[in-house]
């Protein structure tokens, strides 16, 4: 693979700080380049979209804020892994096989 999409939604289920940690410390260890996706955005304010872009940018990594319901960011994303293998990991119930299928 060329990259790696690292899912989370922003609730149901909420995003585990514990295992974002894991998940980039073993892409990162293992040399795999990732990004980081925040699937259901429209299921949260405005504030804490900012708050979790900010604190993933303040880790270092990208983010992408998406919502497979409305659509949202999900043009970018595409445009982020075009013509790339990409996998995709996280947690379950956060929208791994509608990004897929979007």
């Amino acid at each position: 693979a060329d990259l790696a999409l690292l899912v989370f939604a922003m609730q149901t289920p909420d995003p585990s700080v514990e295992l974002m940690t894991r998940f980039t410390v073993s892409l990162s260890k293992a040399g795999i380049p990732f990004l980081i996706v925040m699937n259901k955005c429209e299921t949260v304010d405005e504030a804490t979209r900012l708050d979790w872009e900010d604190r993933i940018k303040a880790w270092g990594h990208k983010a992408f804020l998406v919502s497979v319901k409305n659509g949202e960011g999900l043009d970018d994303l595409r445009n982020e892994l075009r013509g790339k293998v990409t996998v995709l990991c996280g947690p379950s119930g956060v929208g791994k096989s509608s990004i897929i299928n979007w």
